[in-house]
């Protein structure tokens, strides 16, 4: 990437200012405040943004008005891009246009800047005195870990990150310290519990309490589960008494349907015959109308006939009507045709010059020009033209799946590269197996933790319980000498017996136990101890940080694998895809060279050269088609003549013989004699047309009479249908039979309702029957009552005991000091979480470090070495990385180590200048940014100046942009890489090389 042209509308104090040319070693000069700050600022805006309020960055908006923001032209791989940005939201609205017709806006250049932020971008190839202000400032080991994180990330990010999270751990908690939150708390937790211990051995009664409690709670809540039962009991009383009713009428119901007899009768039989006798009584008198019209219709036909044979001569009289003017044509086309011969004459000569053929009309006609033999010459001349269209699309796709096949193969040596070893891979995969128990191992630690805990407060209770426990059996013991005397005195053995158990009793009691105990307490304490060292050396053997490259590295590689077998497939597929591009060309000029003797072929079917065979088939086929076809038509037209005057003499004769048939012979002319024929027959025709019309509406009439019969026989079919349905012979023996039908109808009706009512309630019918509801609900009642009067005196006792407890918590501190324990672990666990996150985020960063210095370090410090060798002179060779520390060691050329706070400053800017364009061209090499230096140099002997600048013009990945205010600089560039800022000052201003 490297730009090429800057169009700045308006930026800070530069308006409408536009710079060309921008080579790829460029050095912008200029005195102070000229403007050189502002174009790197432009720059950085453009590509990733103006300054937002919020930040502390100047956003150099224009002072006159003009138009914020502007366009870079930059250079890329796949040719030219504009990217415009002007005033917008937070960061101004982009525009991107690629040379390809392409554009876009954020999510575009994002793509086109490999989503680098503006912060990396300046870290990395953004060169400004303030970095070297850093290095002056820095003393002793601050100096070289400076030199490290600028090594590593471009500035001193990792430094200040690094330093503050250390200030931080350590106001959290130290080991032997006083003021940090954690040492405090543990302190004031401490005090705590043991004022806890002593509160609990004040309140022996308190346990007894809570145990009495307890179980009035457990009674109490046997007792609420029984009031419950019973109130689901009333409630289904209640419920079947309501039902019974239902129950009672629905037995009725069927009790009835069975004692009445069952009735045969038809489905609505009574609606059914009402409608039929409302149908029967119009159809009826409807019959009797249309019998009388029929009869008038009748009489009216026979006085409207008309003369058959004058109608039937209808079509012999229209024809000679309509020929007449047809008649008075033929004569004059007889004329035409005649001229019309004379151009048939002349079209022949032309063809026959056109085809260069002279040949008879026999000739002529054996030639074959039949619709098969155009059809032979048409696919001829389509054939010919495809097979020229194929030979140019199979070179096209020639070259398209040639180079498709190439890129593939390049991609998939590319895929192949990238893979990870198999031995890689599999220690990998090992690794990522081993970390997903680390939850578990957390856990299980957590737990142990715990359990060591409760074990030594479980001892400790043991301990004070023996001490009250030794003095008890102390008692007891001297209570049995006592009676063992006693007895011995007065010679009572069983006395002495009893004494002697009672004192061996007490010793085991007192010694034997308390020492088994003790040494339970001490086996399960070690064992439990072991395991939490076990667990713990597992967990420092895991690496988030690693965890994380490694599942991404798989990832990775596994995306690797399944992207290479794709492109394996799609590689078969195109080679396939490429065999058979070439087997297409053997195939078209196999097909090309049979076409070309089929074309000889018709050449000499249709007697035609062999160049008008091979090129013009199909025309010349045509031409000869139409040379036959105008010989033809040149034969017909003398034929035509004489059939024309017979025509004329038939139509006269035709005239004549119609003219006898209905009138008697006549000296008319031809054309009265035809106008006399067509009034005539329209008359008869108008006849006709009023007999048809009556014909017509007597056949309706008629069919009419015909379907109202038909549909009166059907209904009375039907109403005697319903009387055999209902086995009757009458009307009124049928309507009494359907009353009754409707009566049991209904009742089954009702009884079907009530059971649909029934089975929407819960309670099994079934199971109810037999039982009084009052009753039972009476006694359910008395019940509930007795349960609810237990229940309230329970509570009653509930009531009592918690007043008891209350008291005791309140008359003393217990209960203080166990909710002040309790927040105050609370607070620790806190204060120990973000002390936690910090010392997670310290080894991380630390591993991050290291993980750096063993896989990217090295490449980046090899360059860096030769750099500042170059920049020496070769008095510097080496910057090796401290082992222990983040930091660097500089090796002279005679070997002698040296700190980095014991060189010189103007030493020290070098190394940090070789460090950052190492960091640039090694590490972030992939991304061809240009390079930006504002004035790094100043501290350098004419040398190392020259040396400098010697290397810069030898790197030629990336654009290098040289900002500088001294003059003296610019004799070690050429004429054409320096840029004066002077022109930029006036507005409407462009500046290019000079």
């Amino acid at each position: 990437m490297k730009i090429r042209e800057l169009h700045i509308y308006g930026y800070g104090k530069l308006e409408n200012v536009t710079i060309k040319k921008i080579q790829d070693l460029n050095v912008f000069y200029g005195e102070n405040e000229a403007g050189k700050s502002t174009i790197m600022s432009f720059i950085h805006s453009i590509l990733f943004g103006f300054p937002t309020k919020q930040q502390n960055e100047l956003r150099y908006e224009p002072k006159k008005g003009a138009k914020y923001g502007g366009q870079l032209v930059l250079e890329l791989k796949e040719g030219k891009a504009t990217i415009e940005r002007v005033r917008g939201k937070a960061v101004g609205d982009v525009t991107v246009l690629l040379s390809d017709g392409r554009s876009g806006g954020e999510e575009l250049l994002n793509e086109l800047l490999w989503r680098i932020d503006k912060g990396l971008y300046q870290s990395i190839f953004s060169f400004n005195i303030h970095g070297l202000q850093n290095v002056h400032q820095l003393k002793g080991e601050d100096l070289g870990r400076f030199l490290f994180s600028t090594g590593t990330v471009g500035t001193e990010r990792l430094l200040i990150a690094e330093t503050e999270l250390l200030k931080e751990i350590d106001s959290w908690f130290k080991p032997n310290g006083k003021k940090p939150a954690i040492n405090e708390k543990l302190r004031e937790i401490n005090g705590v519990h043991k004022e806890l211990k002593r509160a609990e051995q004040q309140n022996e009664q308190y346990g007894e309490l809570l145990k009495q409690k307890s179980q009035i709670e457990e009674t109490i809540q046997m007792k609420q589960k029984e009031m419950y039962g019973l109130q689901k009991k009333l409630q289904q009383l209640e419920e079947w008494e309501k039902l019974l009713p239902i129950v009672k009428e629905r037995r009725l119901l069927q009790s009835q349907l069975q004692q009445s007899e069952d009735v045969s009768f038809p489905t609505d039989g009574l609606p059914r015959l009402e409608q039929l006798q409302q149908l029967l009584k119009p159809l009826e008198g409807q019959m009797k109308s249309l019998s009388e019209r029929n009869k008038q219709m009748e009489e009216e036909l026979k006085l409207l006939e008309p003369n058959r044979q004058f109608i039937e001569a209808e079509t012999e009289i229209q024809q000679i009507v309509e020929q007449v003017t047809l008649y008075q044509q033929m004569k004059e086309e007889i004329e035409q045709w005649r001229f019309k011969r004379e151009q048939l004459t002349e079209k022949i000569e032309d063809i026959e010059s056109m085809l260069h053929l002279s040949m008879d009309e026999d000739r002529l006609n054996h030639v074959n020009t039949s619709i098969f033999m155009k059809d032979k010459a048409a696919h001829a001349e389509k054939k010919q033209i495809r097979l020229q269209e194929q030979k140019l699309e199979l070179d096209q796709q020639f070259i398209k799946e040639q180079e498709e096949l190439e890129r593939l193969e390049h991609q998939i040596e590319q895929l192949q590269e990238e893979l990870l070893p198999e031995t890689v891979r599999e220690e990998n995969e090992n690794r990522l197996q081993r970390w997903k128990r680390k939850d578990l191992i957390e856990r299980e630690l957590h737990s142990i933790g715990d359990k060591i805990h409760l074990l030594k407060m479980n001892n400790q209770k043991e301990k004070e319980q023996l001490r009250s426990n030794q003095i008890h059996s102390l008692f007891l013991a001297g209570l049995f000498v006592i009676l063992a005397i006693w007895g011995l005195f007065q010679a009572q053995w069983g006395l002495v017996v009893i004494g002697a158990i009672g004192i061996s009793f007490s010793g085991y009691k007192l010694f034997v136990r308390r020492k088994t105990r003790q040494k339970e307490f001490e086996v399960e304490l070690q064992r439990l101890k072991e395991e939490e060292v076990s667990l713990k050396t597992e967990m420092n053997d895991f690496s988030d940080a690693d965890v994380s490259f490694i599942t991404e590295q798989l990832k990775r590689d596994q995306a690797l694998r399944e992207q290479l077998t794709v492109m394996k497939i799609k590689w078969e597929q195109q080679n396939n895809q490429y065999e058979k591009v070439l087997h297409a060309f053997e195939a078209w000029e196999q097909e090309m060279k049979q076409h070309e003797e089929f074309l000889l072929q018709l050449g000499r079917e249709l007697c035609l050269s062999k160049e008008l065979a091979l090129n013009h088939v199909h025309e010349a086929f045509l031409l000869i088609s139409k040379l036959k076809e105008l010989k033809r038509e040149d034969r017909n037209l003398d034929s035509q003549l004489l059939k024309k005057e017979a025509d004329v003499k038939n139509f006269e004769e035709r005239i004549e013989r119609i003219w006898t048939r209905f009138f008697a012979p006549s000296s008319s002319s031809i054309g009265d004699k035809i106008y006399i024929l067509r009034e005539q027959l329209k008359k008869e025709f108008v006849n006709k047309q009023k007999y048809e019309a009556l014909m017509e509406k007597q056949t309706e009439l008629a069919e009419q009479l015909e379907h109202v019969t038909r549909e009166f026989e059907h209904l009375e079919q039907e109403k005697s249908t319903l009387f055999a349905m209902a086995q009757v012979d009458s009307e009124e023996a049928y309507r009494l039979k359907g009353k009754e039908a409707e009566r049991r109808q209904q009742l089954a009706l009702k009884a079907e309702e009530l059971s649909r009512q029934l089975k929407l309630s819960l309670l099994e019918i079934d199971a109810m029957e037999g039982i009084e509801p009052q009753i039972e609900r009476e006694m359910t009642v008395r019940a509930l009552h007795a349960v609810k009067d237990d229940i309230q005196v329970l509570q009653q006792s509930l009531a009592e005991v918690k007043h008891q407890i209350s008291l005791l918590e309140e008359g003393g501190a217990y209960g203080e000091l166990l909710h002040r324990y309790r927040q105050l672990q609370s607070e620790l666990d806190g204060i120990a979480k973000e002390w936690a996150k910090r010392m997670v985020a310290k080894e991380m960063l630390q591993k991050t470090v290291n993980r750096f210095k063993e896989e990217r370090l090295p490449s980046m410090l090899k360059k860096a070495e030769q750099y500042l060798a170059f920049l020496t002179n070769g008095n510097y060779l080496r910057i090796l990385p401290k082992a222990e520390a983040n930091g660097f060691l500089i090796e002279r050329a005679d070997h002698v180590l040296f700190e980095a706070n014991e060189l010189s400053q103007a030493t020290m800017e070098q190394i940090y200048f070789s460090l950052r364009l190492a960091l640039a061209t090694t590490i972030y090499k992939k991304y061809p940014f240009p390079i930006i230096i504002d004035d790094s140099f100043v501290n350098f002997d004419h040398v190392r100046t020259s040396n400098v600048i010697e290397l810069l013009q030898s790197i030629k990945d990336n654009q290098i942009l040289f900002f500088t205010c001294h003059q003296h600089l610019l004799s070690y560039f050429e004429k054409e890489e320096v840029m004066s800022m002077d022109n930029l000052i006036s507005k409407h201003s462009s500046i290019s090389i000079f």
